[in-house]
């Protein structure tokens, strides 16, 4: 069953890089502007971040119907149940690939929007900028002094 979860991932990995691609430019972007303090550049980084999460979201549970649906219609669809595997695991692969697949990307997008929303918000950082009392974390402390520096 394993090997069948790897051929699904062969089949969608150069969507899936596509899309990662697309989001960590994003981030930077999103980085990039709040850095630089411009709204300009942030707020339309963080919007088209939301649209491709939704998208990618989409693009992953619809890639799990289709890729099935494909292989039950087409002509030669019918090997892939002669593999010497039991027709649930054929079946529980696509399942659980779709499954893993939106978990992994719940991460990434979880992860990116823990580094933006909670490391690097513009309100922090610009408290950071007026303050000059030292911060109890160090993860906040070197936050504010890159805040502060120039």
């Amino acid at each position: 069953m394993l090997k069948l979860m790897k051929y699904e991932f062969r089949k969608t990995r150069t969507v899936l890089v596509v899309l990662l691609i697309a989001f960590a430019a994003l981030q930077l972007g999103f980085v990039a502007g709040i850095r630089a303090d411009r709204p300009r550049l942030y707020i339309p980084a963080s919007m088209l971040t939301a649209f491709l999460v939704y998208g990618a979201y989409v693009y992953i549970l619809l890639s799990g119907i289709v890729s099935y649906s494909r292989e039950l219609r087409d002509r030669t669809g019918y090997l892939v149940f002669l593999v010497p595997v039991h027709p649930i695991g054929v079946v529980l692969s696509k399942l659980l690939f779709t499954l893993l697949a939106a978990v992994a990307a719940t991460a990434v997008f979880g992860a990116g929007a823990y580094l933006d929303y909670v490391g690097g918000c513009p309100s922090i950082l610009r408290c950071c900028r007026r303050s000059t009392s030292p911060c109890s974390c160090p993860w906040w402390a070197k936050a504010c002094r890159w805040a502060r520096s120039p």
